[in-house]
């Protein structure tokens, strides 16, 4: 008997219509944690509006997209009160770029230095 997971991780993939993003898409909902929705990159308010309704913890973006990480940060400036990560697929070397984007509240310098130490997802230190 298969569980299903109740905290399902949205994940909302930004396509153009290519045979990379339909292969992304196939192999993402193949996962039973995740809930992945494919939209039309069509512009800015279309966007904004699909994103606000499906409230993704994840968007999925491809190299040479009219969008970009910094353009959906902008776009979706209430996401600061929550976690929100972008991947940008780059086909050309193969390689994943990750953006997150969290609200972290520092009151001392050293809360800074925590920051920048930050672990990343696989327990390496964070290089940026």
């Amino acid at each position: 008997m298969e569980k299903q997971n109740k905290a399902a991780r949205r994940v909302f993939i930004v396509q153009s219509g290519s045979v990379l993003e339909d292969s992304v898409e196939s192999l993402l909902s193949q996962q039973p944690d995740l809930q992945v929705v494919s939209v039309r990159y069509v512009g800015d308010p279309e966007f904004v509006l699909a994103a606000l309704g499906e409230r993704p913890n994840v968007i999925v973006l491809f190299e040479g997209s009219r969008l970009s990480a910094g353009r959906v940060f902008d776009l979706l400036p209430g996401t600061a009160s929550q976690a929100l990560r972008v991947i940008t697929v780059c086909s050309k070397s193969s390689a994943l770029d990750v953006y997150d984007r969290q609200r972290l509240t520092a009151f001392q310098s050293q809360d800074l230095f925590a920051f920048v130490r930050q672990q990343t997802g696989d327990g390496r230190q964070s290089s940026a």
